[in-house]
């Protein structure tokens, strides 16, 4: 594989070091989000279709977890035969921190409206009836 500057460093990996190979990529992967993205990966050189996948991976340099989003197609030659996969991959960790953090407040949120909706029938029932 080729990568830019900055996909080494989303990776944390030295930009001395050679090209890396598929299963040196897929250790990266998070073992969880490993099978799903490989799956990505194969449907694209199987059927064409271009690939778009969030996972997590451990960076090489500091073994953080961090999300990333990778989008991509394959290059095929004049037979069909894949020539090569060209990709983006962005991290997107402060993205999925930001939507954790939203989720979190909206469930804290629909409890709190549940306790209050409790707590305000029962005072009011005898009022009700």
């Amino acid at each position: 594989t080729e990568c830019t500057p900055r996909n080494l460093q989303i990776f944390g990996l030295d930009p001395a070091a050679p090209h890396f190979t598929a299963d040196f990529w897929y250790g990266l992967i998070e073992p969880a989000d490993r099978e799903q993205v490989i799956g990505a990966w194969q449907r694209t050189l199987r059927e064409g279709e271009h690939y778009r996948v969030e996972y997590r991976i451990r960076r090489r340099c500091d073994q953080a977890l961090r999300w990333v989003l990778t989008r991509g197609r394959v290059h095929r030659d004049e037979s069909g035969m894949p020539l090569r996969m060209f990709g983006i991959t962005m991290d997107i960790t402060e993205r999925k921190r930001i939507e954790s953090e939203a989720a979190e407040t909206s469930r804290r949120k629909d409890e709190f409206l549940a306790m209050l909706a409790h707590e305000l029938r029962n005072p009011l029932a005898p009022i009700r009836y």
